[in-house]
């Protein structure tokens, strides 16, 4: 996650009496017994600290009291140095950097723990301070000496410990207080720049459930396979960015491919299993798996030459996943670099289905013979992902689809701000077949991967249809497919973007809402015949109470064949 909230828990795993380092041999090995471990290097795990160190030596020849007297290393020096190569190996950075020292010169950062009740911390001797020597002689005046210097030196660990607990305890309570501020009524406050809208997010790709739906979609990961092994030559020998790699496929598909080598960022635990993927397949030399957010990590490289991610969402720009890779590519993108997909655009599509409307709202007219109308609340307002058939579309037909698409607004990869990510834009839709009323606007889009950041992708090409502008070129749909489409490919066609589908407000239910009384049988007239125009615009905006979901809002009207306008209407969902 973007970064882990410490628990008063953990904290009492640092206030330990102040001779916890003074224990017996019997007392540290009970102690080890109950303190699982995790290797330094790789992620092999042991019962104790004791079987740790000895792993280290022997296979990493990591030898922690010959390193700290080579690096003469203090109390804190040494509890640096274990946190410095937890974080550079969580990172996917060489561990074993440490022998430069400059980690020292880090302040008080690195004594908080990278891993939660990490047992190293407090595994390890202090050799240069907590060694008690032999009696060097007999005479009681100077072994009285000894003692009280012994006592100092007990005194002086005490308080290096007391100091270690209170830089913890120190961190963990900022950190509180930056993540819990609360009014004098103990409510937590909404301002924007305290909310935190990444911790779900990237706490929901942690697991294997989601990223199985994406690598199953044939057509998503079709579509980026083609891409990298029909235009080997763009990847060969080229360093690669990965956006958000999630299993580590799109990186090990550059990998294979000829790159270089990939960097692959993903803020989510995912990571740890994506880098046990690129070992098993053996290209940990040419993948380099970094943990954290783009915009929070640094890259060995001041620059690369593509960025391929796959950062599409629901409706295109649910997540907000975009405002991450475009600040990668202006940050790291050479300036004849590649943006791997290149365009996306987004199409609205009007339709009618009966079968829908009695699925999703008239259902709870009659659940098992009990209304529940209660749940219609707030019902057109929300947004369905699910897959309609090209023959609920009034723009297209079953027999005679347009090639094409209700492409309203185009996003080139190369160039868009993140202030284009929000916007209105102007849409036509003819209506090429009759319906007593438009029950929903369907929203899908299509990606297009190009050979050249030059090559033009407009509104008016297909992704289905798109006649390539050099071999190798690629694009997919998540709009709506023909029965035959979808037969050609045995049903595997449809993505698990699939479309969003915007319930449409009966008219009257819509202005009296709005408290106007339509007096005219023709202002309630809500059909549409063939050769109507759907004109109107499209609103996408981010809510302010979360930047990862996005508000749709549509303005619209019917200009008639005859000539005559039908009513103004609009409508606002939110995409959470």
């Amino acid at each position: 996650m973007a970064e882990s909230t410490r628990s008063t828990s953990t904290l009492s795993n640092y206030t330990s009496s102040s001779s916890g380092f003074y224990k017996s041999d019997h007392e540290d090995d009970v102690a080890d017994d109950a303190q699982p471990t995790s290797c330094l290097f790789c992620p092999e795990s042991f019962p104790s600290p004791t079987e740790t160190f000895v792993h280290l030596k022997e296979k990493h020849q990591f030898d922690l009291k010959q390193i700290r007297k080579d690096l003469k290393l203090d109390f804190y020096g040494t509890i640096k140095l274990i946190n410095y190569i937890r974080r550079e190996v969580a990172a996917g950075r060489d561990g074993k950097s440490y022998i430069s020292s400059e980690f020292l010169n880090e302040g008080d950062e690195l004594l908080k723990p990278v891993v939660e009740g990490d047992p190293l911390l407090f595994a390890f001797d202090d050799e240069d301070e907590d060694e008690v020597p032999e009696p060097e002689t007999s005479d009681p005046a100077q072994l009285k000496q000894q003692v009280k210097s012994l006592e100092e030196q007990l005194r002086e660990m005490e308080k290096k410990y007391e100091s270690f607990r209170e830089v913890v305890a120190k961190g963990f309570k900022d950190e509180l207080a930056e993540r819990i501020k609360s009014d004098k009524d103990g409510n937590p406050l909404t301002k924007e720049e305290k909310r935190d809208d990444d911790t779900h997010y990237f706490k929901s790709y942690d697991t294997n459930d989601i990223h199985m739906t994406m690598l199953k979609d044939a057509v998503r990961t079709d579509s980026y396979r083609d891409f990298v092994y029909d235009n080997k030559h763009l990847f060969e020998g080229k360093i690669v960015l990965d956006v958000g790699c999630g299993s580590g496929i799109l990186s090990m598909f550059c990998a294979k491919a000829g790159a270089k080598q990939v960097y692959s960022i993903d803020n989510s635990e995912i990571i740890n299993k994506a880098r046990q993927n690129v070992i098993e397949n053996g290209l940990q030399d040419k993948i380099t798996l970094i943990k954290g957010k783009i915009e929070e990590i640094e890259l060995p490289v001041k620059q690369v030459d593509i960025i391929i991610s796959e950062w599409m969402g629901y409706c295109l720009l649910y997540e907000a996943m975009l405002d991450s890779v475009i600040f990668a590519r202006d940050k790291y993108l050479a300036p004849t670099g590649l943006m791997v997909p290149s365009v996306t655009s987004m199409a609205i599509t009007p339709i009618n289905s009966e079968e829908y409307v009695n699925s999703y709202i008239n259902y709870w007219s009659d659940v098992y013979g009990f209304k529940m109308n209660s749940m219609k609340t707030h019902i057109y307002e929300d947004v369905d992902i699910i897959s309609m058939p090209l023959a609920s579309s009034l723009s297209h037909t079953e027999s005679s689809p347009s090639n094409v698409p209700d492409a309203f607004y185009t996003i080139d990869l190369h160039t868009c701000k993140v202030s284009d990510l929000v916007f209105q834009q102007p849409f036509t839709l003819p209506i090429r077949k009759a319906a007593d009323r438009i029950d929903a606007f369907v929203i899908s889009f299509e990606t297009f991967f190009t050979t050249s950041r030059t090559h033009v992708v407009t509104d008016r090409d297909s992704a289905q249809h798109w006649p390539s502008k050099q071999p190798g070129e690629v694009a997919f749909t998540t709009g709506m497919l023909s029965v035959d489409d979808y037969a050609k490919t045995e049903g595997k066609r449809g993505t698990h973007w699939q479309q969003g589908v915007l319930r449409i407000k009966p008219i009257d239910m819509e202005m009296e809402d709005k408290g106007v009384v339509l007096s005219k049988n023709e202002d309630k007239d809500e059909s549409v015949k063939e050769g109507d125009l759907v004109e109107g615009r499209v609103i996408v905006e981010r809510p302010k109470d979360n930047s990862r979901e996005i508000d749709i809002a549509v303005e619209w009207w019917v200009a008639r064949s005859n000539k005559t306008l039908g009513p103004t209407r609009g409508q606002r969902w939110r995409m959470s």
